[in-house]
């Protein structure tokens, strides 16, 4: 059992799905599961494909029943046993010993089979994989369904997991936190009092640097807060007419998991303290060489 969540651990993640599902009610009066509609609207597209996922996960990839009450309900099963257990086969064996319980009884589970041709599909492969002997006709066909059901379930489970790795289309591009630590450092440079030689030097162009060189020292950082422009991420070799600075990496704090953060999570490095790190070799601000030039033949 999973007794500490941090916010990178596939627990927190089932936590973060669970808290965004929802019973409803239709007009019926039949209650169903279903993700919050009043999410945002990129969130709740990413989701909606998430729970493809899981559909295909329980049918097969041509699966044609999108979306299902059944595997809505997995997914919500199977998040509550991802986020007590500390990895996806120790929630499957969690949903298995739940289900050997029994989930349906005798009174649904002809209904339950008659709903779907899909889920007499799964019903068959259950069949094919568990042998009952001593049971009347309908208690073989409880444990049947109760097997496929939980077999279904534990797909779905894998499913999650799978979308925690990976991160499935909801957040941000890693490029737009980049951008974002980018126009962050070129703030910080338009906010210095002053520059010395060794920035100068280190850090200019050298187009940059000759017109620097024809301003008064205590001007100089004026003239180039003034002559800065656009702010990007850039590589290890200087670009004319700009500022560029060496980063590494950007760090992020994250406040929930990963896969809610980030689109990609192929791209990010993600330690246990709930920190992501994206590579990014320099920042480069371009620098406006003629408005150096005009800022010299003021003085």
């Amino acid at each position: 059992m999973n007794t500490t969540k941090n916010v990178t651990s596939l627990a927190a993640f089932a936590d973060e799905i669970l808290d965004r599902l929802e019973k409803k009610t239709r007009v019926s009066g039949e209650e169903f599961i279903a993700f919050n509609e009043s999410l945002p609207k990129q969130e709740l597209d990413a989701l909606r494909d998430l729970a493809h996922e899981c559909h295909r996960a329980v049918d097969g990839v041509l699966s044609p029943r999108l979306p299902c009450d059944d595997v809505y309900r997995w997914i919500k099963i199977a998040a509550v046993h991802l986020s007590e257990c500390s990895d996806v086969d120790d929630a499957c064996e969690s949903i298995r010993e739940a289900g050997a319980g029994g989930w349906i009884y005798e009174d649904d589970a002809f209904a339950w089979l008659s709903r779907s041709t899909w889920n007499r599909m799964l019903f068959d492969e259950a069949c094919n994989e568990l042998g009952i002997t001593g049971a009347s006709l309908s208690e073989q066909a409880v444990a049947f369904v109760n097997y496929a059901c939980v077999d279904a379930c534990c797909r779905v489970a894998e499913a999650l997991a799978e979308a925690a790795d990976r991160g499935f289309g909801c957040g941000c591009h890693s490029d737009d936190y980049i951008q974002h630590d980018a126009d962050s450092m070129a703030e910080e440079i338009g906010g210095c009092l002053e520059i010395n030689d060794l920035f100068i030097s280190s850090y200019c162009s050298e187009d940059v640097q000759q017109a620097l060189e024809c301003i008064d020292p205590e001007k100089q950082a004026e003239a180039l807060c003034a002559a800065l422009g656009d702010a990007r991420s850039g590589g290890i070799f200087t670009t004319p007419s700009s500022v560029m600075l060496p980063r590494g990496e950007v760090e992020v704090q994250l406040d929930r998991h990963p896969a809610f953060v980030f689109t990609d999570l192929s791209t990010v490095t993600i330690n246990e303290n709930g920190f992501a790190y994206l590579a990014c070799d320099s920042v480069v601000v371009d620098v406006d060489v003629s408005a150096l030039k005009d800022f010299a033949g003021e003085e």
